[in-house]
């Protein structure tokens, strides 16, 4: 759901993911969570609070019995097509990007949880430029790029789950 943080999801896991009771999900969140509000200059949502709405999410999803995947977000290039409010792609004081920070987070849980850990970003990077719409969604190419890049994802992590 465009515009979606953690938060957002927590409120609707229930009805659009458990009752749904699927053996797979797919969990993709940090865009919006890294973003910059421009009036306080935080994150919309802080890094600590992602990382336990991130939790919440694993251990809710977990006790239905479902697989996992994780994805981390893309890079974004704002600043190239002069997005809106609120601020994506900003840098912390020590010059490194909140997409790799908050895309850290969903590595270390991945890891923490023996789930599933697709890095988008690491796919995206040498092409963002082509796939991108408007600095931060995704254009006809990148959707495309997005939809082979996690189903081979997920046939590879059947083959290894089975």
């Amino acid at each position: 759901v465009g515009g979606d943080t953690t938060v957002h999801a927590l409120n609707r896991i229930q009805k659009d993911v458990i009752e749904k009771n699927p053996d797979l999900v797919i969990v993709n969140f940090g865009m919006n969570d890294q973003a910059i509000n421009p009036s306080t200059g935080k994150n919309l949502t802080p890094i600590e609070k992602y990382e336990e709405n991130y939790r919440t999410i694993i251990d809710k999803i977990l006790s239905t019995g479902s697989d996992i995947i994780l994805v981390a977000v893309h890079d974004v290039c704002d600043s190239k097509y002069g997005g809106g409010a609120p601020t994506y792609n900003a840098k912390d004081s020590s010059g490194v990007g909140y997409v790799d920070r908050f895309n850290e987070v969903v590595k270390k849980l991945a890891d923490e949880y023996k789930l599933g850990f697709l890095d988008i970003n690491s796919l995206a990077e040498k092409q963002l430029d082509s796939m991108i719409l408007d600095g931060i969604h995704l254009n006809d190419k990148g959707q495309e790029n997005y939809c082979k890049w996690i189903s081979d994802y997920c046939f590879e992590y059947a083959e290894k789950t089975d």
